[in-house]
């Protein structure tokens, strides 16, 4: 029910589940058998702190799932020989901490969490990993280096792999890390914009699911940056409004992503942001405690500027 709660982003239903499992934990602990029960409620419980975009909580979770799973190897260790318990190290017990915590560091996206993350993704490239995780592994490299605002790498990467695979996720963060460039500097990113956008002319759009409105989000700005034209572009950020509104505007990542969105329709449109706007975006940022956004007080009033900030900020 908590894994149904964290798809649908009811986390309301998904803190209530929380709340009464951690009634029962003491329970539940005493029993061995119990052990990966524990650690997949965990998990769940990373996810709703994350939709709910408290990235400190989000980070401080999975290091404490991450040290528990550390704490199971040091106690394998103790019951097999040294060549089985290399093994630990490609479970899918000890990858899924290692990607958990992978994955809140980039969100919080300072300066220490994400050379940390380059760390461990080095690391996780050593391992025998299964084709689900290298390609989560791939995403969450180009999304670091997103962060590290070295977008010329993070292209690369999604580059050379869609060459080989049209993964949603590597379609969505090298489109994520291509609008971010040539909002940096047109004129460098330009030739991989166009490049790209040619691509997207004959990518076959997924009908549902996540990531989907993020890429029609992306697509609709990487169109405007190249072509100079935004009749293409509301098109494709209204159809990502449309995906968007799918998802329950109660959560805190939704009512994010709308406001991100609605400064994406603006900045397309050519007007300045508005008063609106701007209120929404101080209103949210007090109430979800977005820590990685690091927004000043005083905003940009200039759009170009905003934008940049909020993307390079967001956790999406």
């Amino acid at each position: 029910m908590h894994l149904v709660a964290n798809k649908v982003g009811d986390t309301q239903r998904a803190q209530q589940l929380i709340d009464k499992k951690q009634q029962l934990i003491s329970q539940i602990a005493v029993s061995p058998d119990s052990f990966p029960l524990i650690l997949d409620s965990q998990l769940y419980e990373i996810d709703t702190v994350e939709n709910g975009l408290l990235l400190s909580d989000c980070l401080a979770l999975a290091r404490s799932h991450h040290a528990l799973v550390q704490l199971f190897k040091d106690c394998w260790e103790l019951l097999v020989d040294e060549h089985t318990a290399q093994g630990f190290d490609t479970s899918r017990i000890n990858v899924k901490s290692e990607m958990t915590l992978l994955r809140s560091q980039i969100l919080i996206g300072n300066a220490d969490e994400l050379k940390n993350a380059i760390t461990r993704i080095s690391r996780l490239k050593t391992i025998t990993i299964n084709p689900a995780d290298k390609r989560r592994l791939l995403n969450y490299e180009i999304l670091t280096h997103v962060k590290c605002k070295d977008f010329k790498m993070a292209i690369t990467i999604g580059m050379g792999k869609m060459q080989f695979s049209k993964d949603r996720f590597v379609v969505q963060h090298l489109l994520q890390a291509t609008v971010s460039g040539l909002l940096a500097d047109e004129e460098k990113y330009h030739d991989s914009g166009v490049q790209l956008l040619s691509f997207m002319g004959q990518y076959i759009m997924p009908e549902v699911g996540h990531p989907v409105d993020l890429i029609w989000r992306d697509w609709g700005m990487l169109d405007f940056l190249i072509t100079g034209k935004n009749t293409a572009a509301l098109r494709y950020l209204k159809r990502s409004k449309k995906h968007l509104s799918q998802m329950p505007e109660s959560t805190a990542v939704v009512q994010w992503l709308h406001v991100l969105l609605d400064l994406h329709v603006e900045f397309v449109k050519g007007k300045p942001t508005t008063d609106k706007s701007m209120d929404k975006l101080r209103q949210l940022v007090a109430l979800i405690q977005i820590k990685s956004l690091a927004l000043p007080e005083n905003l940009p009033r200039d759009y170009r500027e905003l934008i940049i900030l909020c993307r390079h900020g967001s956790p999406y």
